[in-house]
């Protein structure tokens, strides 16, 4: 019997330092857009608008930091709030609201369930421009005009986007999982979690 070699051959050493070097390539010019807008927020005015840009600043302006926070008579800290506001409530009742969607149209037999999930599918493909002035009209009257609530309670009920995708995801899990968890004596809310 012969003994196979642990070497790599000079073509695929040759093909590996190929791909590493136009990765690292690739890597780096991704990261000079980033490193050069950090390198430019410490500079001076003077320094930001020379030909040819300078990389490194001669000084670094610590204080374009503070003077960006309070900019415009914007208060940068109560809009960080207002964003956590609605990112945080909407991201958890989405997970919640769609995986579950997901998972029924994924795992439960139900009447008409291709027939719901289809119409999940076709709400994708509406554009938001035409619903865009019913839902100004329907934020109107429930007086919710001026506040962050039209931007909350639509996106806490799931959205068909999530649905699909998470829908996607149960239908990869091998059902003999489901299966044996239901055996043990697992509920469909369990099984889910």
């Amino acid at each position: 019997m012969l003994k196979k070699s642990n070497k790599l051959k000079p073509y695929t050493i040759a093909r590996f330092s190929i791909s590493y070097i136009t990765l690292s390539i690739g890597a780096v010019i991704c990261a000079v857009p980033f490193l050069w807008m950090v390198s430019t927020s410490l500079k001076s005015e003077s320094e930001i608008f020379v030909f040819p840009p300078i990389w490194i600043p001669s000084k670094f302006v610590w204080e374009n930091y503070a003077r960006a926070w309070y900019a415009g008579e914007l208060d940068f800290g109560h809009m960080f709030l207002n964003t956590l506001n609605v990112a945080v409530p909407v991201t958890i009742f989405t997970l919640l609201c769609s995986s579950l969607a997901a998972y029924a149209f994924a795992r439960i037999r139900f009447f008409g369930r291709d027939v719901v999930f289809t119409v999940f599918l076709a709400s994708l493909m509406i554009p938001y421009a035409p619903t865009i002035i019913p839902q100004f009209v329907m934020f109107r009257e429930f007086g919710w005009l001026d506040s962050l609530r039209p931007l909350i309670v639509p996106g806490m009920f799931g959205n068909a986007f999530a649905i699909f995708f998470l829908r996607q995801f149960f239908l990869t899990l091998p059902s003999d999982l489901e299966d044996a968890s239901m055996i043990d004596g697992a509920s469909r809310l369990h099984i889910w979690w």
